[in-house]
């Protein structure tokens, strides 16, 4: 039998010169490009997928890596894996796993293949594209751990945290549903309008948080909720977009419940409104001042009636003692300055010179309906008593002199 002479060994420039661009182009691809065995052998490989490796050379990587199983995945059951979805769907993209370099360093891959069979259904070889996807993968991992952490907080803050969507509910968070008394399947996907008492509420609250939005990128608005039992709640609500160029996709809000706080005001306000009503009643010269700016707050009707006229928006040292500055034995630092025990009373004994009467001044520290701590001064006129006393004195020292 006539022996078959040895294959003469082919140069490139026996390929045509579209295949010569074609290798070209493999050559200087910017992702790694491979073909190999089925048992795990690279046949070849382009510089990209090389230096992915940590190899200089494409020589180097066929050459050093045997088993790609075990040298080049960081998770053998990724290889198998691999193996596993070419075999039963020809070719498989998109296949993401954890290769190993060189130096043992670990890297995040994508991988694109096909299976090439022979004409029995053999499978010859792999080839496929391989790229390095470790920046897009850490960036995932960055914001699934960011995320993970925001709904951790979003599910634990003892403020309603939520998002409304053309201010349809998109999230809630537990406390949003402690504050309403709904479900959250209850309120996602249903417009806000729900929680709200009144038309005019729902629209206010929309109008008001969308103007300061566009104002200054966030708003903040008190109103009130209606609980699905009914009762009524007095919210507070911040609100900022998550794209300020865009509202449709979406505003986050924090509902604080200050249905406590207001009606604690409220009592506040009763009670400093009777007790003001009580001053208004008293003949005395009543009035409180701010203790920094000596500002008139508030001036009672025996006050306005004995100097003709509403001192309230002057200072204290101006209107009621003709000075241009604070009066030497004015109390408001010994009462700053003191424990702040609104019981301490301060006492001093003096004449007015406007009126020209005696007083015995009486100042102590009261709360403002703003919360502020203020002056209170009670003026009561001793003028008829000090004439008393400058008569015993005069006749006394007419008695003195005729004895």
């Amino acid at each position: 039998m006539q022996q078959d002479s040895p294959a003469q060994p082919v140069s490139q420039s026996d390929f045509p010169l579209e295949l010569n661009d074609f290798r070209d182009i493999v050559h200087n691809a910017p992702i790694g490009i491979f073909t190999s065995t089925p048992d795990g052998r690279f046949i070849s490989v382009n510089p990209a997928l090389a230096r992915m490796y940590g190899y200089l050379s494409p020589e180097e990587l066929i050459e050093s890596v045997t088993d790609l199983a075990v040298q080049t995945y960081a998770n053998p059951a990724d290889r198998d894996l691999f193996v596993r979805l070419i075999q039963e769907q020809e070719e498989i993209f998109d296949h993401e796993c954890l290769l190993r370099r060189k130096d043992g360093s670990c890297f995040w891959a994508s991988r694109n293949a096909r299976a090439v069979r022979d004409s029995n259904g053999v499978i010859l070889f792999y080839q496929g594209f391989t790229s390095d996807i470790s920046s897009r993968k850490e960036a995932e991992l960055q914001l699934k751990a960011s995320q993970e952490r925001l709904q951790s907080i979003f599910r634990v803050a003892p403020t309603g945290i939520g998002v409304v969507c053309n201010r349809q509910f998109s999230e809630v968070n537990e406390r949003i549903c402690e504050m309403t008394g709904y479900d959250a399947e209850e309120l996602l996907g249903r417009n806000a309008r729900m929680l709200y008492p009144t038309q005019e509420e729902y629209d206010y609250v929309g109008s008001e948080k969308y103007r300061q939005i566009a104002s200054r990128g966030t708003g903040m608005v008190e109103t009130r909720w209606q609980r699905k039992n009914g009762t009524i709640i007095n919210v507070l609500m911040a609100s900022t977009p998550i794209d300020p160029e865009d509202l449709h996709k979406g505003v986050t809000f924090t509902a604080l419940d200050i249905t406590e706080r207001k009606q604690a005001e409220e009592d506040l306000r009763h009670a400093l409104q009777t007790f003001l009503t009580v001053l208004n009643g008293m003949e005395a010269v009543i009035y409180v001042a701010d203790l920094t700016t000596n500002e008139i707050l508030f001036a009672n009707r025996h006050l306005i009636d004995t100097y003709g006229f509403d001192p309230t928006g002057r200072t204290c040292f101006a209107a009621l003692r003709g000075e241009k500055k604070p009066c030497e034995a004015c109390p408001a630092q010994a009462l700053l300055q003191g424990t702040g025990d609104s019981t301490t009373v301060r006492i001093r004994e003096g004449k007015n010179p406007v009126t020209g009467k005696h007083l015995i001044y009486h100042d102590r520290l009261i709360t403002w309906l703003d919360g502020r701590p203020v002056r209170l001064q009670v003026a009561t006129d001793i003028t008829p008593l000090k004439d008393m006393e400058q008569e015993r004195n005069r006749i006394r020292e007419q008695l003195r002199q005729s004895q």
